[in-house]
């Protein structure tokens, strides 16, 4: 009346149940790792990263401007007064101090439009999670912001003058038929 079992049949049903129960934790974590969304969306954001580069750039500048400030100010106490020194280092004190308040503000700028583009990015990043939304990071932005960021730093360039004096002037292409698109 006594059946006798196997001893390796436990260990090969064991085998059997863990791999089961490895490739269903396996599944769940698939599924539901595929929904999760990003909490830091803007990180994947070109534009974003962009503006941080800016911002950090900005932050340096405003640091040696700074730094630039308080040596002209040293120049200008030592400099011995009614001499032709003093306007010079009265001068320099005084750009240095209109650079100051402009990078000042160059790093405000960035600051608020980092903000700004980080509500932007997440807004974006959950419409794109709709059925109808846009994708992300959307490349047809991205490119519109690089032409702008072209026009912008080009802009900078037109009233240039070369060494000499003379206004910078580029060649003239004729027009083509058809515009020409960067790709």
């Amino acid at each position: 009346s006594f059946i006798l079992i196997d001893p390796m049949f436990y260990v090969e049903h064991m085998k059997n149940t863990l791999k089961t129960s490895f490739l269903f934790i396996f599944l769940l974590f698939t599924v539901f790792s595929c929904q999760k969304r990003d909490p830091n969306p803007e990180n994947s954001d070109m534009i974003y990263n962009d503006l941080k580069t800016e911002l950090e750039i900005a932050k340096k500048n405003l640091a040696e401007e700074e730094a630039q400030n308080a040596r002209t100010k040293k120049e200008l106490d030592a400099v011995v007064p009614q001499t032709g020194q003093r306007k010079y280092a009265q001068k320099r004190y005084f750009e240095s101090l209109n650079n100051l308040d402009l990078y000042q503000q160059q790093a405000k700028y960035f600051e608020i439009a980092l903000e700004l583009r980080k509500q932007e990015a997440k807004n974006r990043y959950l419409e794109s999670l709709t059925a109808n939304g846009r994708k992300w990071p959307d490349p047809v932005e991205i490119e519109d912001y690089r032409v702008r960021l072209k026009l912008q730093h080009a802009k900078l360039a037109w009233g240039k003058k070369d060494s000499q004096g003379k206004a910078e002037t580029k060649p003239t292409e004729k027009p083509s038929a058809e515009p020409e698109v960067e790709k």
